[in-house]
């Protein structure tokens, strides 16, 4: 039982590992691509935002968000988004701007949305006193998109002018 296996980890410091089934579900990417209702589509935005918005407020970094490390429910698309693919999420004494922006395009570089959903995004992600700088964040999450593009076009062989 869980409560055995807590004991056990406590008393012999052993890894475990804890798992919840999520089935059916579909990723953000799959989502997105499956043209849902505008109205449905912005609550999943809200969520989204709102889920890497508590995962940050946490204290943590996850260095590998990305769209199809986002899961949904296909029947509650818009209730509580799970993440996954955690093994290389850290929790650094203090989480920098520049982490916390690596982390934004990541997921922005990820996904196919219009501007004025990204921007939908990014409004609900920040903080009140921080909207008031949000022209700066789009321009640090541009710069980084771009270069994660970059990265990986040249990684690919592709043509690296159009990024």
């Amino acid at each position: 039982t869980a409560t055995k296996s807590l004991i056990y980890h406590i008393l012999w410091r052993r890894s475990m590992l804890a798992l919840e089934s999520i089935d059916p579900a579909i990723t953000l990417v799959q989502y997105l691509e499956s043209d849902p209702k505008p109205a449905t589509r912005r609550s999943v935005v809200r969520s989204v935002a709102s889920l890497v918005l508590r995962m940050h407020g946490g204290g943590f970094y996850n260095r590998d968000l990305h769209g199809n490390n986002l899961l949904l429910r296909p029947d509650q698309p818009a209730a509580d988004p799970v993440l996954i693919d955690l093994h290389r999420v850290r929790r650094p004494r203090r989480l920098k701007h520049g982490m916390r922006a690596d982390d934004l395009a990541r997921l922005n570089s990820s996904v196919r949305a219009p501007l004025r959903e990204r921007l939908r995004f990014l409004y609900r992600y920040l903080a009140p006193d921080e909207r008031r700088a949000w022209r700066r964040w789009v321009d640090e999450i541009d710069r980084r998109t771009r270069r994660i593009w970059a990265l990986w076009a040249r990684k690919n062989g592709e043509d690296i002018s159009k990024y």
